[in-house]
């Protein structure tokens, strides 16, 4: 017998207008409201994140092969190391960076459902750059925390391998590592890390694509050669001690890393505009580069760039 709405009681016809657990009043999926659900969660395939990730996560590595190989025949190889000067190798960086920067806007312009290519409104959108301001001064927070403990409980703490890196690159040629480091590195991470993987993790669970983003972000910083060697050196005692203090600073430097990777995912998924992120690790690598540039000092309070 079918019941119609007339015959309902109020109680009940108020029962029937409440949205079921789970759904708004509309039908539709209800989401936490911290957890965004981006508009390019939906809309795009599993292969179509999938590429976005492989070509920055892979497609990175090629490029600097590809890259090293036409160095090699140039003035910036050394031959006596058999490796590439400082200048070659900031160089390397900002040749690599600068071609999967390309590979990355040509797919943007050329993406048949336009999806990808709203995330230039994204800077257009004042609320874009409240929350990159946030996340800004989140990433902050993490690098003081840990650099303050690490500094006062550990004497012999020292950057990683990867800011040595950046360091002696940015010696060598300043203006090519800060526009890598400044522009080119934070686009190309947000669309690997953030736009391919966190969204196609996290495109049910937005929280497992955070985490798991910022667990694959700290480990791409992490120089696991440090531990390799440690163990070939164990039969000298001071390159084996040198190499120990290494590996003990690549772990140590290993939570700050994830955890800026989880600040750079919240910021992306509380906003729901990858331009948020972006904005975010732009400031802070534009505000280390500038710090340590600028301070005679050794010890800065922000010496980790995100690159």
């Amino acid at each position: 017998m079918e019941i119609y709405n007339d015959n309902l009681t109020e109680k009940q016809k108020k029962e029937n207008k409440k949205p079921k657990k789970g759904f708004t009043p509309d039908g539709k999926e209800r989401t936490y409201r911290f957890l965004h659900p981006s508009e390019r969660n939906f809309g795009v395939p599993f292969w179509e994140k999938l590429v976005f990730f492989l070509r920055g996560f892979i497609g990175l590595n090629i490029l600097s092969t590809l890259v090293s190989a036409i160095l090699r025949a140039t003035p910036y190889f050394n031959a006596e190391t058999s490796e590439l000067t400082p200048k070659g190798n900031a160089l390397l960086m900002f040749f690599s960076y600068g071609l999967l920067l390309a590979a990355f806007l040509l797919f943007l312009f050329f993406d048949g459902r336009k999806t990808y290519c709203k995330l230039f409104k994204d800077f257009v959108n004042f609320k874009t750059y409240i929350y990159g301001l946030v996340g800004f001064f989140a990433l902050i927070l993490v690098n003081i925390f840990f650099n303050s403990i690490y500094n006062a409980l550990i004497p012999d703490y020292g950057a990683n391998a990867n800011q040595t890196s950046i360091e002696t690159r940015r010696k060598a040629s300043p203006f090519f590592s800060i526009v890598t480091v400044v522009l080119f590195a934070p686009f190309c991470e947000e669309m690997t890390y953030r736009a391919g993987l966190l969204d196609r993790v996290g495109k049910r669970k937005r929280i497992v694509g955070v985490i798991v983003s910022a667990l694959v972000f700290g480990l791409i910083h992490f120089d696991f050669s440090s531990g390799l060697l440690r163990v070939v050196s164990a039969g000298n005692q001071e390159a084996f001690e040198a190499y120990r203090m290494s590996f003990v600073n690549e772990l140590l430097n290993l939570p700050v890393y994830v955890f800026s990777g989880a600040v750079l995912g919240l910021t992306y998924v509380s906003s729901g505009k990858l331009g948020s992120s972006m904005v975010s690790h732009l400031r802070l690598n534009a505000l280390s580069s500038i710090e340590v540039m600028a301070l005679s000092s050794q010890v800065a309070l922000l010496p980790f760039v995100l690159f």
